[in-house]
């Protein structure tokens, strides 16, 4: 599967406890850098936190 294409069967969860930080496409952005969602978010997180003063 190339780069963009969304044709094959997927299964995609809803979180519906997730409360984001950032938009959906930071995450989308950081998981494709990443190669993982859950690398993505910890990134992310780890991010808003230093952001906001917070010890990491």
């Amino acid at each position: 599967m190339s780069e963009g294409d969304f044709s094959g069967n997927h299964h995609h969860e809803r979180d519906i406890f997730f409360t984001g930080a950032f938009p959906l496409s930071a995450y989308a952005e950081a998981a494709c850098e990443t190669g993982s969602i859950t690398t993505a978010i910890r990134i992310l997180s780890n991010a808003a936190q230093a952001g906001r003063g917070e010890g990491v």
